[in-house]
């Protein structure tokens, strides 16, 4: 805020997101390019566009559904998990093999949860 006047909202990640296109002025992106504040931290820079972006134009949260988690587990009902930061162990974990399993199913529909079966 203090940097560039803007007042970012907390929490975005740029990890699991819908984005408008028409959310994105690349005239400012470029511009907030130039100022070195925005690299003191490398790992969080698109996320930090990302967040200012979405302060000039608004945002709303994805659902619940929708998760964003370092934790180990599926929320109930969790369509989308995204696993931040490094190294990602859960991906591997449990992400992947909910995955593959999910994939081999026979029995799976466009409709079914995440790792549940449909027949």
């Amino acid at each position: 805020k203090q940097e560039f006047g803007l007042s970012v909202p907390p929490r975005v990640n740029s990890g699991l997101a819908s984005v408008l296109r028409k959310s994105l002025d690349f005239a400012g992106i470029n511009s907030w390019l130039d100022h070195p504040k925005l690299f003191e931290n490398r790992w969080v820079t698109e996320q930090t566009l990302h967040a200012m972006a979405s302060s000039l134009f608004g945002l709303r949260f994805l659902p619940r559904t929708y998760c964003v988690s370092t934790e180990p587990g599926l929320p109930e009902g969790v369509v989308c998990k995204h696993y931040p930061s490094a190294p990602r162990r859960y991906l591997y974990r449990e992400g992947m093999p909910l995955a593959w399993r999910s994939l081999r199913s026979p029995c799976k529909t466009p409709t079914a949860p995440l790792g549940t079966v449909a027949c």
